[in-house]
């Protein structure tokens, strides 16, 4: 069903869940008690110059050498002088250096200077990338802009800062897209208080190119806020719709997940993630916002089992974020429990054939966590279950080995002193001593008796 907005916006909305449904409920009820609706025609007015981004000649601050070919990826970056520490320049020089001159071929970083009133700061900042990084310039990888103030001229005034600030962004951030809708295939929306991961644009494409279809919304690159998530360019004039729709109601970081689901396509988060908050202080005077990122860089599993097909189940409460499956997977992640770990408590794995282990290697803790390892637990592995249709239930388990200081090692021959090479069912970490800490699983190698 298509509902249409006042004012000629419109949004697709399909019945497709209950979250969905809450979510148009929520959208709709925030439209109509919004002071947009009762502004149109001058929204209208800006829309014409939102629409017109690119072409004026106060918007972009560095001219163009050329004819601008289309780019691959564009990276856009609103940046303001924040009232005390600025991480703008580490920012960038990261997300410069940290790619290939080849790279730089297929992307653009388009820098908004977002201060309002502060033209002494922004030709400041102009001159500094201009003098540091023409070559970029001149190679059509780089726009240094700024939007008229006029863009702005609806700007809810209240003395209100905090309301002031969180709607401003979405003025920005409505400005920004819309400037960078025809510049390139993907548009990736950053801050400028981040640090970027080594090859980061590599892992991001590779991420692109190993989705199974193009049906996709939103590919997102750090947890965080409206950090590293990337868009379609076709799509940003949508989403650039909803910041000014909402931009007094709603702050940025739920109006994008409003509209990645109510396009009916899926989102997606890469773990590990590729953009680290750096900052401290927000651009918000006052305000402390000291965030970091669980996903970034998490470091690749070491032991790399054969791991063949399980069901995993435990009795510690688990995250969506670090759910048990992440201990056993190949992938990068881990199990990390909500909450102690208590005696008594078990993580079994619960293999969908029966198997001959060779050998089995466990870590838990890891070195940014490192006390929240299973100081006093052992494995144990049965040959016994009963099928309920649902469940395989073992029993009769037998003590393999006991874990020491968070680690476990059970080579071929400890594994045929005590299995005798007989198959197994299940295998189970089961812990011996309540303790006061939360408990991180990461990394379940088991390895695989081949011969027959």
């Amino acid at each position: 069903m298509k509902i249409c907005l006042t004012g000629g916006y419109k949004l697709i909305i399909g019945v497709t869940s209950a979250t969905t449904l809450i979510l148009q409920f929520v959208i709709i009820y925030n439209f109509a008690n919004t002071r947009t609706h009762r502004s149109i025609e001058s929204k209208r007015s800006r829309d014409d110059q939102i629409a017109r981004a690119g072409l004026r000649e106060t918007t972009t601050m560095i001219e163009r050498v050329e004819s601008f070919p289309k780019k691959r990826t564009t990276f856009g970056i609103p940046t303001v002088k924040r009232p005390s520490e600025n991480y703008f320049q580490k920012m960038f020089r990261g997300m410069v250096n940290k790619t290939t001159e080849e790279q730089r071929k297929e992307i653009i970083f388009v820098v908004f200077l977002a201060d309002l009133n502060n033209s002494e700061w922004k030709n400041s900042m102009k001159n500094d990338l201009l003098a540091n990084y023409s070559y970029l310039v001149k190679t059509d990888s780089l726009l240094v802009i700024q939007a008229p103030e006029s863009f702005y001229a609806d700007l809810t005034n209240t003395n209100d800062s905090y309301l002031y600030w969180r709607t401003k962004q979405n003025y920005d951030y409505a400005y920004l897209m819309t400037y960078c809708r025809h510049l390139s295939e993907f548009y990736v929306q950053m801050e400028d208080d981040v640090i970027p991961s080594d090859n980061y644009y590599s892992a991001i494409m590779g991420y692109v190119e190993n989705q199974s279809d193009d049906n996709w919304v939103c590919l997102e690159f750090s947890k965080l806020g409206f950090i590293g998530k990337m868009y379609h360019s076709r799509d940003l004039m949508g989403l650039s719709a909803m910041f000014l729709i909402f931009n007094s109601s709603q702050p940025v970081d739920y109006i994008y997940v409003y509209f990645n689901i109510l396009s009916g396509r899926r989102s997606a988060l890469r773990k590990p993630t590729l953009f680290q908050h750096l900052g401290y202080h927000s651009s918000l005077d006052k305000k402390i916002q000291p965030l970091q990122d669980d996903f970034f860089n998490m470091p690749p599993k070491q032991w790399k089992g054969d791991n063949p097909p399980s069901k995993i189940y435990t009795s510690l409460e688990q995250s969506t974020d670090f759910p048990a499956n992440m201990a056993y997977s190949l992938d990068v992640g881990f199990f990390w429990s909500i909450g102690p770990a208590k005696i008594n408590d078990t993580f079994t794995i619960v293999f969908e054939t029966p198997q001959r282990m060779s050998r089995v290697v466990i870590e838990t803790g890891n070195k940014d966590h490192a006390r929240d390892n299973l100081q006093n637990g052992c494995l144990e592995f049965s040959s016994h279950y009963s099928d309920t249709g649902e469940n395989l239930n073992c029993d009769n388990f037998k003590k393999l080995d006991d874990f020491e200081g968070g680690h476990l090692f059970i080579d071929s021959d400890k594994m045929n002193s005590v299995v005798h090479n007989a198959s197994v069912n299940c295998v189970r970490i089961r812990v011996l001593e309540s303790q006061n800490e939360w408990l991180i699983i990461s990394e379940i190698a088991v390895f695989i008796n081949k011969e027959t």
